[in-house]
């Protein structure tokens, strides 16, 4: 998959702007671009969403990769009762950029499954709990989703922590470990070690 390939993706998914419940021509694109790959789509979970497991054949972990792809809400200043769709959150680049790694997640899969999801209405909170409802999450080991900040760009090669705004639960976890001399070791616990 070329880099120009992604840029079209993202491109044409732009102009099919749709707002959280609403997302048939995304799901569609999507969806025929996944068939044309040779992918096994399966559609409507959640609403709108979409599924791709892609299996090693090998046993392993299954993670979940996760792009939103709704719109948000856009009012016309010249007209406040004109309501429009609009990519200003950067969920057209999240889906471009999954459809883009699909190929390359094939081909260099070594054990396990990657399960690619297409979620929608994340705008509106329910897209993610329609599908887990729908078994999105079921055999799911890892989960990882990715969100760009269109507003505030980095140059290439750049992260930045401010940019990282992602939670989804508050874990406390005490771990007790237990003192070892540095030349005895292994009579100890490394709580370190443990953490890490």
């Amino acid at each position: 998959m070329s880099f120009q390939e992604a840029i079209q993706y993202r491109t044409e998914l732009h102009q099919l702007a749709e707002l959280s419940g609403e997302e048939i021509k995304t799901a569609q694109y999507i969806q025929n671009k996944l068939e044309d790959m040779g992918f096994a789509v399966r559609s409507g979970v959640g609403g709108h969403g979409l599924i791709v497991d892609i299996s090693s054949g090998n046993e392993g972990s299954v993670v979940m990769l996760r792009a939103d792809i709704d719109a948000l809400p856009y009012t016309d200043p010249n007209d406040p009762e004109k309501i429009e769709a609009i990519h200003a959150c950067g969920h057209d680049a999240h889906a471009a950029i999954l459809l883009a790694a699909a190929p390359e997640i094939r081909s260099s899969l070594k054990k396990g499954t990657v399960r690619l999801v297409f979620q929608p209405a994340e705008e509106s909170l329910q897209g993610a709990l329609a599908m887990i409802k729908d078994g999105a999450l079921e055999g799911v080991d890892i989960a990882v989703g990715s969100h760009i900040r269109p507003v505030q760009d980095l140059p290439f090669g750049k992260y930045c922590a401010s940019v990282n705004h992602v939670a989804c639960a508050t874990v406390e976890v005490r771990i007790d470990g237990k003192q070892a001399h540095a030349a005895r070791p292994h009579l100890g616990i490394n709580p370190i070690e443990a953490a890490s």
